[in-house]
């Protein structure tokens, strides 16, 4: 939807933290309107364009009156930032070998004897 852009006015608003962090688009959003902001690939909310989206919003206040809610099939970021920084529990954990074992998630064609032995 490159071309249409959000008016800051909807009951919902869907955006990726790209466009939303681009030019003046954030200062069309009122953070006493939002309730709620769901972060797909959670595990880079830790960044300095999701953190400023987060505060833009409110979330980053100890008494906070917007929720987030992260998602990530990944709990873990490579330079070991953790996402405390931005999220206060995590409510559900699957361990990816159990999702393997399981047949939930696939890393690959093979089997889980096959990719760790």
């Amino acid at each position: 939807m490159g071309a249409k852009h959000a008016s800051g006015n909807a009951d919902i608003t869907i955006a990726s933290v790209q466009s939303i962090i681009s030019g003046d688009r954030m200062s069309k959003f009122d953070p006493k309107k939002f309730k709620l902001v769901l972060i797909d690939e959670a595990h880079h909310a830790t960044s300095n364009s999701y953190t400023s989206t987060l505060a833009h919003f409110g979330a980053m206040k100890e008494d906070a009156d917007v929720n987030v809610v992260g998602v990530s099939a990944t709990m873990s970021r490579a330079d070991g930032v953790r996402l405390g920084a931005v999220m206060d529990h995590i409510v559900y954990h699957r361990d990816f070998i159990d999702m393997i074992e399981e047949g939930w998630y696939v890393a690959s064609n093979l089997t889980y004897e096959e990719w760790f032995h």
